[in-house]
């Protein structure tokens, strides 16, 4: 019998670490375990962004409402956002934006999974940590550390060309870059309440805040998560919808600044071309530069950017093709309002591709236009 007892006594002891003996997976887990157990969540989130290479800074804040218990919905949660002056709302099946300015409402019924990307508050956010975290646990090639305070967990993640997404996965990113996440998680609550994103090439940072933290907290009234009960006081917003121009049609003609000298498309007839359509602000713009620089007769067209700013991103990563700008009127033209977007304009003048930087289908376009020029 004290053999027994003895024997009870050793498991119940071994089943918990001093704090000196917890490792970042231990952490990281006890942190994932507790956001599984919490049904609605209030936080307030709070985003600075200083990118000293692209001469850029922001900020960003907002109370978030999470409801964690509808797990039916396509994210698995219904939520609620609010800044000043603006509010976005996914019940599960609607989400929808009003904007206080204009006194408009944006709907979109029966979302995809694309339509929440563009959201920022997921960027580096609770919901994106809980869902990503077992991805991380799993991954050994992810370095993860672990030191401490008297109130904090800090773990130190490091993956090489990798980021975090927006709630859930990785993207990749094409330059030698590595990415580290430091996570600040309460000693107390084991929740987050800071992660801060730098990486090892340059000293751009972006540092997400979760604040005024309540769980259980009660939720928003019933009828604020539906469409119908904005209707009187919100006028549908009116939104010019673009569609890409259509292959085998005629490129629209343009002439637009560079930070060289000017350029007409028509100029370049005879010549097979590749327009890049982008903006500074995008990880996907910057990764889709080492792709570009392999190609001919490549001319990025900025939609907003100031020429000053668009040359300090193609100093920093290293953009050897030419770079417009005022470009947002001919990006209305050609249909495009996602970024980066190429299009391929043959030798005739007309669309031959319409898409992502997407090396393999490039590469078979040009082929396909080498082919078309040498049987003439």
């Amino acid at each position: 019998m004290r053999s027994i007892i003895f024997m009870i006594l050793i498991c119940a002891v071994c089943g918990f670490r001093t704090s000196s003996d917890l490792k970042a997976d231990d952490v990281l887990k006890r942190m994932a375990d507790k956001l599984n157990t919490i049904k609605t969540l209030r936080y307030q989130y709070n985003r600075e962004i200083s990118y000293p290479s692209e001469n850029y800074k922001a900020s960003t804040s907002a109370s978030i409402f999470i409801d964690f218990s509808s797990k039916d919905t396509l994210l698995g949660f219904r939520y609620q956002i609010n800044d000043a002056g603006y509010t976005n709302v996914f019940n599960g099946t609607e989400q929808f934006d009003l904007n206080e300015r204009d006194k408009t409402i944006r709907l979109r019924q029966q979302p995809s999974a694309n339509s929440f990307r563009s959201i920022s508050y997921f960027y580096n956010s609770i919901p994106t940590l809980k869902r990503i975290i077992p991805a991380v646990l799993s991954d050994e090639t992810i370095t993860k550390e672990l030191t401490e305070d008297d109130e904090y967990y800090t773990v130190l993640l490091s993956m090489n060309k990798r980021a975090f997404n927006y709630l859930e996965g990785f993207s990749a990113i094409t330059a030698e870059r590595v990415i580290n996440y430091r996570i600040f998680i309460d000693k107390t609550t084991l929740l987050p309440r800071r992660i801060i994103q730098t990486n090892n090439v340059n000293d751009d940072l972006v540092q997400t805040d979760f604040s005024n933290i309540e769980i259980a907290a009660p939720y928003p009234p019933e009828t604020s998560w539906y469409y119908s009960t904005y209707t009187k006081e919100y006028k549908p917003k009116e939104e010019k919808v673009l569609h890409p121009i259509a292959v085998n049609t005629m490129a629209p003609d343009f002439t637009l600044p560079g930070l060289q000298d000017s350029v007409s498309l028509f100029k370049l007839r005879g010549q097979v071309v590749i327009l890049e359509f982008w903006i500074r602000n995008c990880g996907y713009c910057i990764s889709a530069v080492p792709a570009l620089n392999n190609y001919p007769n490549v001319f990025a067209i900025n939609v907003h950017d100031t020429p000053a700013d668009i040359a300090l991103f193609a100093k920093n990563n290293k953009a050897t093709y030419k770079m417009l700008y005022n470009g947002k009127k001919v990006a209305e033209q050609y249909g495009i309002d996602a970024y980066p977007m190429v299009v391929i304009v043959d030798k005739a003048g007309k669309v031959a591709y319409v898409g992502s930087v997407n090396k393999t289908a490039i590469d078979d376009i040009l082929k396909r236009e080498e082919a078309v020029a040498h049987s003439r």
